[in-house]
């Protein structure tokens, strides 16, 4: 069986890790982006309830405005992957 937490990477607008859903989260964030429109933070909430021993990577892939591109997107993969790689995941 295996034994280490679940991992999942979210893309989204960032995420406001000073929330009360993650007071006991395991959540690094690639990229700092204070998540203004609240939609990363939502998404993220549901998955440390779901999922509260998960390893989350929150990855910001929209701007300020809450609008993001295939550019922005393709970056957060090679974070991801890279990230990844570095911590041997």
């Amino acid at each position: 069986m295996h034994d280490s937490p679940p991992r999942q990477n979210v893309f989204d607008t960032g995420i406001r890790a000073s929330h009360v859903a993650f007071q006991h989260a395991n959540i690094t964030s690639l990229k700092y982006n204070e998540d203004i429109h609240g939609h990363g933070t939502f998404c993220a909430s549901i998955i440390v309830q779901h999922a509260p021993k998960v390893q989350m990577v929150m990855i910001p892939i929209m701007n300020e405005m809450g609008s993001g591109d295939s550019q922005l997107l393709a970056q957060a993969f090679d974070m991801a992957i890279d990230h990844a790689n570095k911590n041997q995941i």
